[in-house]
């Protein structure tokens, strides 16, 4: 565990940004493309907005096709789950992946990038009327996967009435004296001298602000974040590492 740390909200900021600590997964997978390819690193993604675990994921995306999905199914109940996908169980969960397979057909290339739209409400009404067990987080995170691992520009200025409750209660209880959408515009605003990670194609932006919006309820609130412990679980849910993603994740703190 690090022992890093921030003294306020700014500074947390500063610090989380500089060490990739925003999602370390993105800057794995982003640099994993140019070893495993689009079709892999899609398929891990489509195995994380179902289990939210990248040692589970990494094991899936070496299956392609038909083959995934059998991968998914026969491996369903005893599937290592992220807690923030710890309720993907039980007939609600299978709903899920079956609403997946047919949007797919069967098939897994080009699922998540057909959901993509250049606005996020857009993209949000479309993933969230056209398949089973997303919500607003899991939305998100597609929505992410696509901007930031893909490079394919997703516009989150109108993005506000679609976030994540989580950013909003961190926001609510840190700044209770003004609007949540001032308070992700104030984050926005100071955050936006850092380019985005992984690429660094953008300033960071909205996308980026709910992350942190999230990560100082963590640290600040409910004190169950420090600094770094995303990058620490991301190396301790690979393993054994069998397939070497664990180099293209950032260094530990």
């Amino acid at each position: 565990m690090s022992n890093i740390v921030a003294r306020d909200w700014k500074e947390f900021a500063d610090i989380t940004i500089r060490i990739n600590d925003l999602d370390p997964t993105y800057e794995m997978l982003w640099k994993a493309r140019k070893q495993y390819g689009d079709d892999w690193v899609e398929r891990f993604c489509i195995h994380m907005l179902m289990f939210y675990h990248i040692g589970e994921a990494a094991i899936a995306a070496n299956y392609e096709g038909q083959d995934f999905w059998n991968h998914v199914e026969a491996n369903y109940t005893y599937t290592k789950r992220g807690s923030e996908r710890r309720h993907f169980r039980g007939e609600a969960g299978r709903a899920a992946i079956r609403s997946l397979k047919q949007a797919s057909g069967n098939a897994t290339q080009g699922l998540l990038k057909a959901f993509y739209r250049p606005d996020y409400p857009t993209l949000y009404l479309g993933v969230k009327n056209g398949l089973e067990g997303f919500g607003e987080y899991f939305i998100w995170k597609w929505a992410d996967y696509l901007d930031r691992i893909f490079d394919m520009p997703i516009d989150f200025s109108n993005a506000f009435p679609y976030m994540p409750e989580q950013p909003m209660k961190c926001a609510r209880a840190m700044w209770p004296d003004q609007h949540p959408r001032d308070t992700l515009e104030m984050v926005r605003e100071y955050i936006s001298q850092y380019p985005a990670p992984p690429s660094g194609n953008r300033p960071c932006g909205i996308a980026e602000a709910e992350t942190i919006l999230c990560m100082l309820k963590g640290y600040f609130i409910t004190k169950s974040h420090t600094i770094g412990d995303d990058i620490e679980d991301k190396y301790a849910a690979l393993g054994q590492d069998p397939y070497g993603l664990a180099k293209f994740l950032p260094k530990l703190p």
